[in-house]
């Protein structure tokens, strides 16, 4: 490529810019995307991560969205408005708060709705209210076992995990997302929903001359028959919904959401009667130094196992935490997957075998304590090997040597890598009000050491363009490790299925919001600015000529 396109190209981008359609800063990441980081600054970060237990008094705000005291959604649900059905099918007016109202009755088929409508009801950006409709999903699953769908989650990919989710670069897409998120856990699937405010408790120094931002955890409960006693064995599945500045993060991490939520749908729609309850949460911060788990596990989930056993912890009826954090970038091509040296250190059977298979990106890795966590991966690979999804889908086990008890801050920098989402919150809280490790296992594609994310990690290709059009079996890959993780809790929750209708069934219809952000082009594959910016960074990342 001749300097005067690509001048000619980056002319066109910064056009762009000046119009504040797509601007980046210069700021760097509270997490160098580089993997190559110092082992100084490792150990540096592992101190501030690991030494939180001076933190006292109330950390965050709970708001209960969904009262228990009524199975009408509109009485207990504040994002819930019953309308009578229109002719078109379609009702429901929007109240002068601002939410976004939805409704019952019988309503539009995906093929049936405008391909591109506003996102905004009205003409100008000044309206709040945002223009809601739902689309019939396939009833299969209300009938028998939890079945996913495969559209949904394409359809989460391509509309609401495709634009930046951060505080600094657009607090309208944020917020947008963070209403569909309550939305999809508390209308679609008919969970107790709780949204959890809070700030930063750690890396306060970034903010310097800003003001620090609120973040929301976003809680939703499917309670089994042992709820509030004793004898619930509970296990939590939690993503990060928050992204770096300027990325779209539709692999890291609205893969990760959107299987957590499609899992939750589908368990909900199912005759699944749990014996033992399953909490899905939605961190926030994650991309600041897993902020959202620190603070959910602290003043949430230790506040429930402290109610269930008044006179101990109860930490050991905690079956553990599925965490869910870039999932969907599937390339089987060879030399596609990167193995650091740190990891072959770590584990050099895994090694081997990923040199075995040519180094190729065919995986999910699951990265778990070998002597800590392996009851719950060890679910995981049986549903994963009884499976007859893709064969072609492969998972592959990352069992780690670290012990239950706290390690040496420099045994920790050496497996950092391992240690970057919030899996490691639940692993080593070294706090004196959660005195023993909890159990949990992290499910990652290993981010940017695969493919194309070894360029677009953190960076703004990180966009349905990348991350979900150019490899179709990337969303079949997702799909395999959604129904997978659907099929394991229900055999940790012990799911009792009859014949009888589902209570939720009623909520068998998959809400959809038309396009997260106000400005862009409506066209499905993105803006033609926006691919231009990533043709032009992907170009200038690679070297092209």
């Amino acid at each position: 490529m001749s300097h005067q396109v690509i001048i000619a190209l980056w002319s066109a981008v910064i056009a762009g810019a000046v119009l504040g359609i797509l601007t980046e800063p210069e700021d760097t990441e509270v997490f160098d995307s580089n993997p190559d980081i110092l082992r100084e600054q490792l150990v540096t970060w592992s101190n501030e991560f690991f030494s939180i237990g001076n933190h006292h008094g109330r950390l965050s705000q709970i708001e209960e969205l969904t009262s228990d005291s009524s199975n009408n959604p509109a009485s207990s649900n504040p994002y819930y408005s019953y309308a009578h059905e229109s002719p078109s099918g379609i009702g429901g007016n929007s109240d002068s708060s601002g939410r976004y109202n939805t409704f019952r009755g019988r309503l539009h088929s995906a093929a049936s709705s405008p391909p591109a409508t506003d996102l905004f009801e009205g003409a100008g950006a000044e309206h709040s209210r945002i223009n809601t409709r739902y689309h019939d999903v396939a009833r299969s699953d209300v009938d028998g076992k939890p079945i996913i769908k495969e559209e949904n989650l394409e359809w989460m990919l391509q509309n609401i995990f495709m634009y930046p989710r951060n505080h600094n670069t657009n607090e309208t897409a944020k917020e947008i997302a963070r209403k569909y998120i309550i939305d999809s856990l508390q209308v679609t699937s008919g969970l107790h929903t709780t949204a959890q405010h809070f700030q930063p408790l750690q890396f306060l120094s970034m903010y310097e001359g800003q003001s620090v931002p609120t973040g929301t955890n976003i809680i939703g409960i499917i309670k089994g028959k042992e709820w509030g006693t004793p004898n619930d064995l509970i296990t939590v599945v939690g993503a990060h919904w928050d992204t770096v500045n300027f990325t779209p993060g539709t692999n890291d991490n609205g893969s990760g959401v959107a299987a957590m939520l499609e899992a939750a749908r589908a368990i909900a729609h199912s005759n699944c009667r749990p014996k033992y309850s399953i909490i899905f949460v939605a961190f926030d911060l994650e991309e600041v130094g897993s902020q959202g788990s620190l603070v959910f596990i602290k003043e949430y989930l230790m506040q429930i196992l402290k109610s269930n056993f008044p006179d101990e912890l109860g930490i050991s009826r905690f079956q553990g935490a599925f965490i869910m954090d870039t999932i969907m970038n599937f390339n089987d091509t060879v030399g596609s997957q990167i193995f650091p040296t740190e990891w072959s250190l770590a584990l050099p059977e895994v090694y081997d075998e990923i040199a075995d298979n040519q180094h190729r990106g065919d995986f999910l890795s699951m990265i778990y304590r070998r002597d800590v966590d392996k009851k719950m991966a060890s679910k995981f690979q049986y549903h994963w090997d009884k499976s007859t999804m893709d064969s072609r889908f492969k998972l592959s086990p990352f069992p780690l040597r670290l012990t239950a008890e706290l390690p040496p801050m420099e045994v920790l920098a050496d497996h950092l890598n391992f240690l970057r989402s919030d899996h490691s919150r639940f692993w080593y809280m070294n706090d004196s009000a959660v005195p023993q490790t909890l159990s949990a296992v992290l499910m990652t594609d290993t981010g940017p050491y695969r493919g194309n994310m070894k360029h677009c990690y953190h960076s703004v290709c990180d966009g349905p363009e990348v991350s979900l059009y150019s490899n179709p079996r990337s969303l079949k890959f997702l799909s395999k490790i959604t129904q997978v993780l659907t099929d394991t809790l229900g055999d940790m929750s012990e799911c009792q299925y009859d014949g009888n209708a589902n209570q939720n069934s009623h909520r068998s219809n998959f809400i959809k919001t038309n396009r997260v952000h106000a400005r862009s082009s409506a066209f499905k594959h993105g803006s033609p600015l926006r691919n231009l910016f990533n043709f032009v960074r992907w170009m200038h990342t690679t070297g092209a000529r």
